[in-house]
């Protein structure tokens, strides 16, 4: 503003710019001087990006400017990022910086990886190092933005992280999809899920056989060990794990199982589950055809007919199957094996070999189902696989076979590229992907980070995207992203905000002043005799003089006088206001209305109205009303300037007005606040006063819910959207003063002193007059409770009262 004023030139450089196209150095170039008002405009399209500042390029540019500036101004984030030391150096060639940063009281914050092991989701904030303890609070939110869970993380004095912890059944938690830091929106605050993140049910089984005595040597110690972090396990005889509808089935050295068993695994499998079998002792005696490939009668083993000299290490994965990029340990050896029958598409079957080729894990489709086999035992007699690390690795990789096979299936059997579905933005809002932005190889996904190539959000297909995350472990928050302060003196983005003082009603009393002296100095020279009026008289008239110049001052007028009377009635009984148009016909409708709604509302709800009085917004109190409604007729005029001090007054002190575009509306034509003639008379009414933006309510608002659960607000009219503040629908909400609609809802509501509705049809019939009342009532109880609906601190304890 200032620049703009001086009409001086202005250089303008952000740090973190441009999406899907590579490193912001090979984009940009030079920063160029511009006009400070083509700045200013250009700077209301400017949003924060989801992934750090590239300080060097920054730095790099500044290095080739051919023009020196007057001032540097940087409004920095207060962190030492990579380059910083070179963007300092950078400026300091030019001159001296004033360096802005954020108060120690606004405090970045990151999450980190979410811990996905047990039955809850471990959550990690991070923050620079305070020496103060703050609490936050994390949310999970579900796809259609419902708070599933919360919980509270506190950093303590001196430290950087705080843990927190989401307890969550397993049915919401496999319906989260994203985790954030409750009213502080931004990327790095925001975890999206995926189906990666889900807890499976895993059914476990050996047949019939038990093993309690020995548990160390049943085939299913090791299974439950490996996958008891990341899945929902239960074992048991095999009918009795499918009729709990598990997403995968394990069977441990199962050859045979009795007929009723197999057609059961079948179906199963033909339905869309995921088998995972186990050789050993009873599978290389003979199986059911429930296998991927044909297998050899007997088992290869170090000593045995078919043997090797020494026990088998493991080759390295192919790159198609859903172990590629997984180390292979050399310690690791198998020293028996189930051979699979040499057939022309063995290979289109196999996920890992041995070192000398032959199949360790097969796999193959049937019907909508995968099935798996492992071509060594579960227990460590056949390998000591199950001892190393990998085999947990390569479990969890078959789990996801269940839960998203595009992960778990790279190469022919799934995209080869990964394309953006939707992306989030600096605030952590998702959004649809820009065009030119970079698709993902599907196996490289696992090791990508977020950066400006490819930016943070959902990618994929939209039945079974995969989230990519700011915080990962490829960063650039990761780990050891520690939020270290940046050195050297810094300011308080405070101390811009300027404070402008208005020197017209001064400079015009200074101005009359001085015109007041020479009129009196030029009576004097001409000899014209002044009076002598009293010391205390002149006092008085020249304050009086000084109160009455309407341009020395900009003190609003005083409110209109409160009639005791129409105070006395309109508290005495709490009531709504309507305010009058001069239409008889809308007016009486009007009345009529809101004393059919306080006749509903009495009937339904414990509030009782007294009957509803006419407004003059000009002159009567609005405040002693909480809820008015106020019908805008396409000929509405013009406010006054009272009626516009009133209402700016009682929208600021928490009143709420309906303002109806639809009354007098024929339900033929399309007026409401989408025709261009209700908007003009809409904005003439509210044209200058100081209002926040606004939004549509969807069902996830409040008043969608104060009462009733609402999908649509009709009145006379239906199909209306109605509007309301923007704030009102935010992480904390606040009450909307304003509801702007087209539905004519008193005309629907309007009954006669014998309970007839005075519009006795409806489009929609009972149904719509119905809708009606009930958002009637939603409305109402919204001006009378608040956000009380917003508050979702009892969800918890409701979730475990249900036995969830």
């Amino acid at each position: 503003a200032t620049a703009v004023r001086d009409e001086r030139p202005v250089v303008f450089l952000p740090t973190a710019t441009g999406t899907g196209a590579g490193p912001a150095s090979e984009r940009q170039p030079p920063p160029a001087p511009e006009t400070a008002e083509a700045l200013r405009r250009r700077l209301t399209g400017l949003d924060p990006v989801p992934f750090s500042p590239d300080q060097d390029a920054a730095a790099a540019r500044i290095e080739e400017m051919s023009v020196t500036p007057g001032a540097i101004v940087w409004l920095s984030d207060g962190l030492d990022h990579p380059g910083r030391k070179r963007l300092e150096a950078a400026l300091a060639a030019l001159g001296e910086p004033a360096v802005y940063a954020d108060t120690a009281e606004r405090t970045p914050l990151a999450l980190l990886p979410l811990d996905t092991t047990g039955a809850g989701l471990g959550v990690t904030v991070r923050r620079p190092v305070r020496n103060v303890a703050a609490e936050v609070i994390v949310v999970a939110r579900g796809a259609d933005g419902r708070r599933l869970a919360e919980a509270r993380a506190r950093f303590e004095a001196g430290s950087d992280t705080a843990q927190a912890r989401l307890d969550l059944p397993l049915e919401l938690r496999n319906s989260v999809a994203r985790v954030e830091v409750a009213g502080d929106h931004s990327a790095g605050t925001t975890i999206l899920l995926d189906a990666r993140a889900g807890r499976p049910r895993v059914g476990l089984s050996a047949g019939e056989r038990r093993m309690e005595s020995e548990p160390l040597r049943s085939p299913l110690f090791y299974l439950r060990r490996a996958l008891e972090p990341f899945a929902e396990l239960e074992d048991g005889p095999v009918e009795d794990l499918l009729a709990n509808r598990p997403d995968v089935l394990v069977l441990a050295d199962v050859g045979h199982m009795a007929p009723q068993a197999e057609s059961a695994v079948r179906q199963f499998v033909q339905g869309g589950g995921l088998l995972i079998r186990f050789a050993g002792p009873h599978m290389e005696a003979g199986s059911d055809d429930l296998v991927p490939v044909r297998l050899r009668s007997g088992a290869r083993a170090v000593g045995g007919a078919l043997s090797w000299e020494k026990p088998q290490p493991l080759g390295p994965f192919p790159g198609t199957g859903p172990f590629a990029g997984l180390a292979v340990p050399d310690n690791v050896t198998v020293s028996r094996q189930l051979l699979a029958v040499p057939t022309l598409d063995l290979n289109d079957h196999v996920w890992a070999r041995l070192a000398d080729g032959t199949p360790l894990v097969t796999a193959a489709r049937r019907g909508r189902g995968t099935l798996v086999l492992v071509h060594t035992s579960a227990d460590a007699e056949w390998s000591n696989l199950v001892l190393s690390g990998l085999f947990v690795d390569m479990l969890k990789r078959l789990l996801l076979l269940a839960r998203h096979p595009v992960v778990a299936l790279a190469g022919a059997q799934a995209p080869a590229t990964l394309s953006p579905l939707a992306l989030l933005d600096g605030f952590g809002r998702l959004g649809p992907a820009p065009e030119g932005t970079a698709a993902i190889a599907a196996r490289d996904f696992a090791g990508v980070a977020a950066s400006p190539t490819h930016p943070p959000g959902l990618y994929g297909p939209s039945s079974a995207p995969l989230a990519l995350n700011l915080a990962s472990a490829n960063g650039p928050i990761d780990g050891n992203f520690r939020f270290r302060p940046a050195s050297g003196p810094m300011q308080s983005l405070e101390g811009l905000e300027r404070t402008d003082h208005d020197l017209a009603p001064a400079l015009m009393v200074a101005i009359l002043l001085l015109a007041l002296t020479d009129i009196v100095a030029s009576l004097v020279l001409r000899g014209i005799a002044i009076p002598r009026w009293p010391r205390r008289t002149t006092a008085a008239l020249l304050l009086l003089a000084s109160c009455n110049l309407p341009l020395t001052t900009r003190a609003e007028a005083a409110p209109p006088a409160i009639d005791p009377a129409f105070a006395v009635a309109a508290t005495s009984e709490t009531r709504l206001g309507y305010v009058r148009t001069g239409d008889a016909r809308i007016d009486r409708l009007t009345e009529a209305g809101l004393r059919g709604l306080g006749r509903v509302l009495e009937l339904r709800t414990a509030v009782h109205l007294g009957a509803p009085m006419a407004l003059d917004p000009e002159r009567d109190p609005l405040s002693l009303f909480p809820l008015i409604y106020w019908p805008v007729p396409a000929e509405t005029p013009s406010p006054s300037e009272a009626t516009l001090r009133q209402l700016s007054a009682f929208l600021a002190s928490g009143g709420i007005v309906l303002f109806d575009t639809g009354a007098g509306d024929p339900a033929e034509v399309g007026l409401g606040i989408e025709n261009p003639v209700a908007r003009q008379a809409l904005q003439r009414l509210l044209a200058r006063l100081d209002l926040p933006p606004l939004i549509r309510v969807e069902g996830r608002h409040i008043l969608a819910r104060s009462f009733y659960l609402l999908d649509s607000f009709p009145g006379r009219i239906s199909g209306r959207a109605i509007w309301v503040t923007a704030d009102s629908a935010a992480e904390e909400p606040r009450v909307s003063p304003l509801v702007i609609g087209g539905g004519d809802w008193a005309a629907a509501w309007a009954i006669d002193d014998r309970d007839h509705y005075l519009v006795p049809t409806l489009e929609g019939g009972i149904a719509q007059r119905e809708r009606a009342f009930r958002f009637g009532v939603n409305l109402v109880m919204y001006a009378l409770t608040g956000t009380y609906k917003g508050d979702q601190l009892h969800l918890p304890a409701l979730i475990e009262r249900l036995g969830e």
